[in-house]
Formats: structure tokens, sequence, C-alpha cells
């Protein structure tokens, strides 16, 4: 069997790149859209009425409890790693891609990561 060179090209993975961006960027907005609803329209004071209280009730209903939960997670881990991500893009919108800047972006998306698992650790995991 012959093993294969193949060179990334540059081009098709800033292509795919701003594609998952762009794709990202939309479920957020979309999420956002959704909380922004169900504040206004679901809870009868509107953003005073979102209390501590609200969350844990919604949070511990047996039928919808898990989908709230992954409702959040996802809403806050991805909207501040999307956030961060770009940032660090628009940095290098001249299209030259520094060193100094995949190494942050690189850095960026280890502690998006870590965050993401903490946070998940912290919702999903167990109640005391």
């Amino acid at each position: 069997m012959k093993a294969t060179n193949r060179a990334i090209d540059p081009a098709q993975s800033s292509l795919t790149f701003r594609l998952y961006q762009r794709l990202l960027t939309t479920g957020l907005l979309a999420l956002l859209v959704l909380n922004l609803l169900y504040i206004h329209f679901f809870i009868p004071d509107g953003l005073a009425g979102l209390t501590v209280h609200l969350l844990i009730q919604r949070w511990n209903n047996p039928i919808w409890g898990l989908a709230w939960r992954l409702f959040d997670w996802l809403l806050v881990g991805l909207g501040g790693l999307t956030a961060a991500e770009l940032i660090l893009e628009n940095q290098g919108a001249d299209g030259k891609v520094t060193g100094v800047q995949k190494w942050l972006k690189g850095l960026v998306l280890i502690a998006g990561s870590i965050v993401m698992i903490i946070s998940a650790q912290v919702i999903f995991g167990p109640r005391a």
C-alpha cells in the first residue's frame, strides 16, 4: 500500500472554517431568539420574573428539564466560544495568519473546550 502525501489547501481550509462559523452563528442566533421569545411571552413578569427559582423549576421539570439544561448549556458555551473565535479570526482579516494567531486560536479552543466540559458537569451533573 502506497502512502499518499496530501497537502492541505489553505483556501479550502479557510472556506470550511467560514462555513463552520456561519452555521454556528446561525444556530446561536436561533437559540438567542428562542430565549428572548421565551422570556417575553412565557414568563409572566418578563425579565423581572426571571429568578433562580424559575431556573431550578425549569431544570427539574421531569419532561423538559434535560432539554432546558441542554439549551442553556449550548447558549452560554457556544456563545462564548464563537465570540472568542470571531475576535481572533478578525485579527487576521488581511488574509495573513501568523504563528502567534495559530497558537492563540489553539489556546482559545482548548480553554473553550475545558469551560464547556466544566459547565456540562455543573449543568448536567448530580444534584446535591
